[in-house]
This record gives C-alpha cells, structure tokens and sequence, in this order.
C-alpha cells in the first residue's frame, strides 16, 4: 500500500509530499544533508546527476527544483523504487531517466558530471536489527563498507573528466576505511557538512552490539545526555585518478 511522506526543505522553500511504501526506502536524515551539501555545492548548468541508489527519488526531486537546467539520471537495484520515483516523477513534471540495477550496471557506455551516490554503508549486524532496511535489502558487508567501497572504486569510469561525486558515510560504518577508498581513486576528497544525532530508539536495546562493533573499529559513537550519540558526514571528491 503506497503512502505519502512530506519532505520540506528550508533552503529551497521547497515542500514535497512523496509516495513510498514498505518496500522502499525512506529518506533519512542522512539524505536531507546529502540533498543540502549538493545544493550549496552545485551551480544551475546544464551538466549532467547521476542519482545512484535513488529509492523514491527524493535527491533527484529536490536537486529539480533548484536547478532546472540539469540533466537527472537516477538507478536502484529495487524494482520497487523504480516503479515510485516514476510516479514520484511524474507528480512534479521532472524528466529523470530511470532504471533498475545494481551500482553502475544500468548505466554501460554513460559518464556523468556529478554522482550522488545515496548509498550509506551501515555494518551489517546493525542493518538486520534496524527499521531501516525492513523488506529492504542491505549488503554492506560487517564493517558497513562494501556497497560504498565498490560505488567509489567504479566511479571515476563513469565520471567525466572534471568530474566529482558526492557521499554520505554515517558512524554505523567503518569512516576511516572508506575514506581509504575515496583517496585511493580521487586527487581531492572534502567534507562538506557533518550532524551528530540520537541512535533511534528501535536500536538503543543492542547496545552489546553496539560495543562488540565499536571495539572492532567498524562502529563510532559516543554517550552524551544519557542517550547514544552517531553522526553523518558529507563528502565529495573530485579528480578521478586514472
């Protein structure tokens, strides 16, 4: 059954009213800092946006109505997704080339200004015990670094010359490792914007796990105000190595 969530954005004036349901992902904190850092990183060209990992599209919509002049792409491996950022689409007039598929299959032949990679790692064990990823599939391997690790080492040969890629990495993962990656194919890796937030109550009752995670490095967080403190970071790197 399909339902709707209002997304408003503050920067953009901008209010959304998308359709999900149970079998897509729901945007996330995470991917309300995504869609800021792009806004006020970007300029209104007629350059080309690879959504990778588009869910209901929420990236691609919000980046439309900031800069009209774009060309959209957008790609998930769920067929499901697929089918509602369509109506998503639709709703608000947007000309986004979508497809199905794993990381950069659908997109043979193609190369591409700018990637918004919406893909964020989260370590695997915390995945299967989370809201998140309910009827969702998550492969991000133990560490939370697998999806994003194969994203940024496949990306450079789809980006054009000057090109750069925009990404998330969330506390539940291994940062340093997949920054690794990032400074293994790109001259120049920034952050952006970074936002501490409080561990949703669905998951503060694994906190043994949470510890076990944490002192095998593939985990960050901290205690403050008696409640489990994470944080999302922000970061585009440019310069594809060759």
């Amino acid at each position: 059954m399909n339902k709707v969530i209002n997304k408003k954005f503050p920067n953009l004036n901008l209010q959304l009213d998308l359709i999900y349901n149970d079998y897509t992902f729901k945007p996330t904190y995470t991917s309300d800092l995504l869609i800021d850092s792009c806004i006020k990183n970007m300029q209104d060209d007629n350059k080309s946006v690879l959504d990778l990992g588009c869910g209901i599209s929420v990236v691609n919509l919000a980046l439309f109505h900031r800069f009209k002049k774009k060309k959209y792409f957008g790609s998930d491996l769920s067929e499901e997704s697929i089918k509602i950022s369509k109506l998503n689409s639709k709703k608000y007039n947007a000309n986004i080339n979508l497809r199905i598929g794993n990381c950069f299959e659908p997109w043979k032949n193609y190369k591409f200004d700018t990637i918004v990679n919406d893909v964020s790692g989260v370590a695997s064990k915390i995945a299967k015990v989370s809201n998140w990823f309910r009827n969702i599939p998550s492969e991000s391997g133990e560490d939370g670094t697998e999806l994003i690790g194969t994203i940024l080492n496949q990306s450079k040969a789809y980006l054009n010359k000057n090109g750069n890629i925009y990404f998330p990495i969330i506390s539940l993962s291994n940062k340093n490792k997949i920054l690794d990656f990032a400074h293994k194919n790109f001259k120049s890796v920034k952050l952006l914007k970074a936002k501490k937030w409080f561990l949703p109550e669905d998951l503060e009752n694994q906190i043994e796990l949470l510890n076990e995670l944490k002192e095998k490095k593939f985990v960050d967080f901290k205690f403050e105000f008696g409640k489990i403190i994470c944080y999302s970071e922000i970061y585009t790197a440019f310069g594809p190595n060759e």
